[in-house]
């Protein structure tokens, strides 16, 4: 067997099983597009993902030091308001989606 026949009738064909097979699971939930971020953000920083490993099997994000003051909100700051309440929310946002265990639903939702 030649090297381009073993790419072409065995490599190729497992490479797209594998492709077809990881798009038919994006494709069952809801949000196939946030799914698929929230499985490449955390593997791309060397973490299993929660969407895979099941959730609440992370370790928590670290607390914040008491002695670590925030700081102050930039001059020229952009917001948009929130249709309902009409409150204003910074369009860089608060940077927790750039936070493995953000994907982490019991992790996220601290009732401490």
């Amino acid at each position: 067997m030649s090297i381009k026949s073993i790419l072409l009738w065995r490599i190729l064909p497992g490479i797209t099983l594998a492709v077809a097979c990881f798009v038919g699971y994006l494709l069952q939930h809801e949000q196939p597009l946030g799914l698929l971020f929230s499985i490449i953000y955390p593997l791309s920083k060397g973490i299993l993902p929660p969407a895979i490993i099941g959730h609440g099997k992370m370790k928590g994000t670290l607390e914040v030091p008491d002695d670590l003051s925030p700081q102050p909100r930039p001059r020229n700051e952009m917001c948009l308001t929130l249709p309902g309440s009409g409150d204003l929310m910074p369009q860089n946002g608060i940077g927790m989606c750039c936070r493995p265990t953000a994907y982490d639903g019991e992790l996220v939702d601290r009732w401490t």
